[in-house]
């Protein structure tokens, strides 16, 4: 919606955001990629794209195509790592016995999506 704006539209814009924001209690941050401030209402509205700082958690980015771009490819490579990889594998464990099985290791679903070995 801002691309075709001018300057001074897109500020004005911007500040209708930011007290939309500020009156419904949702948080006003700068996106980590890009440095503008964007207005959780936005990001969920949008694809509510972030960047994994750890698992579980993340920083989430503005509604820039671009940004959203950059946070996809980020998030991929982050949980590509084998660190991250090894850490969200879960041990089975029979629901009847206190007494381990074969220990298999699943990798997190969304993994076994993304790469199949």
């Amino acid at each position: 919606m801002e691309e075709g704006m001018t300057k001074e539209a897109r500020r004005r814009w911007r500040l209708v955001n930011h007290l939309y924001a500020f009156t419904f209690g949702y948080f006003w941050l700068p996106c980590p990629l890009c440095g503008e401030y964007f207005g959780g209402h936005e990001w969920e509205a949008g694809a509510g794209e972030s960047i994994p700082t750890s698992i579980g958690r993340g920083e989430g980015v503005c509604y820039k195509e671009a940004c959203r771009i950059e946070a996809r490819r980020r998030t991929l490579e982050f949980y590509a790592r084998p660190d991250v990889r090894q850490a969200m594998t879960v041990t089975i464990y029979p629901p009847d016995q206190g007494k381990k099985i074969d220990e298999e290791k699943i990798p997190w679903p969304m993994i076994s999506t993304f790469f199949k070995e």
